[in-house]
């Protein structure tokens, strides 16, 4: 599959655990080191997986998700090597949950992307985050023409003869998507000197 970050895919074959063994630190203490200097590339691979996959999500609750299930899973199933393909299937659960079944995440006191995009714009961040799980759940060419033309700001011919496709086709694909995307968010939130 052609990388559409164009960056290289492996930068590691497999990421020791170091000498502690995670049975006696349990996945607390993991999760501390796997996240401080990100030694397994999730958030990288989150990114690549999400752009791969067509899909919008504020990924740093997806990175957060697959930091803990790397961390309580390698405890749990007493593993001293993460290998690339088991961290990757890690990565995808946490995607799946958050990103294409909307499974919420407690806040960590930070705006979530949500937030930053929908505010401004006078949309309540769950309708933009209904939004992209919308949009999530729609088939690829429709993601994937959202995505290039909407949000790579590509131009829709040349999307059309990277795809394959006609323009017609490519056009109605990224028109229903942005119907579904923007019928989402139709209902701005309440204003305060509405309250």
């Amino acid at each position: 599959m052609n990388n559409p970050l164009g960056q290289s895919q492996a930068p590691y074959s497999s990421v020791s655990l170091g000498p502690v063994s995670v049975v006696d630190e349990g996945p607390g203490a993991l999760l501390g080191r796997i996240i401080d200097g990100d030694p397994l590339e999730v958030r990288t691979l989150v990114h690549r997986r999400m752009a791969e996959r067509f899909l919008v999500w504020d990924e740093e609750p997806v990175c957060l998700r697959a930091f803990a299930l790397c961390a309580h899973k390698a405890v749990q199933m007493r593993r001293r090597r993460l290998d690339r393909d088991w961290i990757l299937g890690w990565v995808d659960r946490a995607i799946d949950q958050l990103a294409l079944r909307g499974e919420s995440m407690a806040g960590g006191g930070q705006p979530s992307a949500f937030e930053i995009f929908g505010l401004p714009l006078d949309f309540a961040p769950e309708a933009v985050a209904r939004a992209c799980l919308a949009l999530n759940r729609m088939d690829e060419l429709e993601r994937r023409c959202f995505r290039l033309i909407l949000i790579e700001n590509r131009n829709l011919d040349e999307v059309a003869r990277e795809l394959g496709k006609d323009g017609g086709t490519v056009g109605r694909a990224s028109r229903r998507a942005l119907d579904r995307f923007y019928g989402c968010l139709v209902t701005p939130k309440a204003k305060s000197h509405d309250l």
